[in-house]
């Protein structure tokens, strides 16, 4: 474990230079730089941090006269600030520029065909802002060294990703922008729970258990032509392991549970055809399949053999590529 400041400290004159070069007037303010991180997080957490300051500079901060002009001191402020929770990092970039306009944000999707007409009219303040991390987004007017390329807050949520961690995005237009980084205080070993499905065995990271149910005491409902079931009085989406992974409907037999998971500030059940066990592991990535949805890499268990580590986030990503919507809560 090392101070997240071996991180932190690089930011000053990446920040400097850069409102520089945008001429703008910008302050960095560091907090929590005595948080400790794993050594190997160290690396693998600048390029996120790098991309949000970026993108803070050039498309958050306005200049300093229509900072004034809109009654702000002409100079910004960017707050990066680290703190333990739990068995978790929460790193938060903020900033007090211009925020970000949703609609300005659905424009640009449609522009680039990256959600349809229809799709557009079904989707919340925060569903069109959840756009900006898709792939290929951007909402520069013009290529330049710092932006317009569609390369950058994709990257942040795919690193994050295949840290096992999570980003969350707020924003306020004329306010400002906070992203929220989701870590793991170590990527040396990691609590999971071993499900199975069908005659395979998957493990789930045990930091996004909320419960675990017998399924056979629940019912069903369809809520906007999704499966919902009721925990503790709140209505769940209903997530098909085996449906997911193999696109096959799983028995209903006695012996099915349900696990409530939370990530990426969305709740939901996931069915499985039965608990197996906890263990500490070591996740390794699956080599030669970055990216690969749902899955966040592999263990060797207690008996010897090799697992598939499940990524709750996306797993969430593949429900809704085959029609169940899973809200934020």
């Amino acid at each position: 474990m090392v101070p997240i400041d071996t991180v932190f400290c690089r930011f000053p004159r990446v920040v400097h230079d850069l409102a520089r070069s945008l001429n703008k007037q910008v302050s960095l303010v560091l907090r929590g730089q005595e948080t400790e991180i794993d050594r190997t997080l160290v690396d693998l957490l600048s390029d996120p941090l790098v991309h949000l300051i970026r993108n803070a500079l050039d498309h958050g901060f306005e200049p300093p006269e229509e900072r004034q002009r809109l009654g702000k001191p002409p100079n910004g402020t960017l707050v990066l600030e680290a703190r333990p929770e739990g068995d978790h990092i929460i790193v938060t970039a903020s900033d007090d520029g211009a925020g970000i306009d949703p609609t300005r944000v659905l424009q640009k999707a449609l522009e680039k065909e990256l959600v349809s007409a229809e799709q557009a009219g079904k989707l919340s303040t925060k569903e069109i802002l959840e756009l900006i991390f898709l792939p290929g987004f951007s909402t520069a007017g013009q290529t330049t060294s710092v932006s317009g390329r569609g390369v950058g807050m994709d990257v942040v949520r795919t690193n994050l990703q295949a840290l096992n961690g999570s980003v969350e995005l707020h924003s306020r237009v004329g306010v400002g922008t906070t992203v929220t980084l989701h870590l793991p205080l170590t990527l040396a070993t990691l609590q999971v729970l071993r499900v199975k499905v069908g005659t395979d065995i998957y493990a789930l990271p045990l930091r996004t258990i909320t419960e675990m149910a017998r399924f056979s005491s629940m019912k069903v409902h369809l809520v906007d032509g999704a499966e919902h079931v009721w925990l503790r009085d709140e209505a769940l989406p209903l997530l098909r392991l085996r449906s997911l992974l193999s696109a096959s409907e799983i028995p209903l037999n006695r012996e099915a549970k349900v696990v409530a998971m939370s990530a990426a500030g969305r709740r939901f059940v996931l069915l499985v055809d039965a608990l197996v066990d906890q263990e500490a592991t070591v996740v390794k990535p699956l080599p030669g399949f970055r990216g690969l949805e749902g899955f966040s890499g592999t263990m060797v268990g207690g008996d010897g053999r090799v697992r598939l580590v499940l990524d709750p986030v996306g797993l969430l990503s593949l429900a809704e590529q085959q029609g169940t919507q899973v809200s934020a809560r």
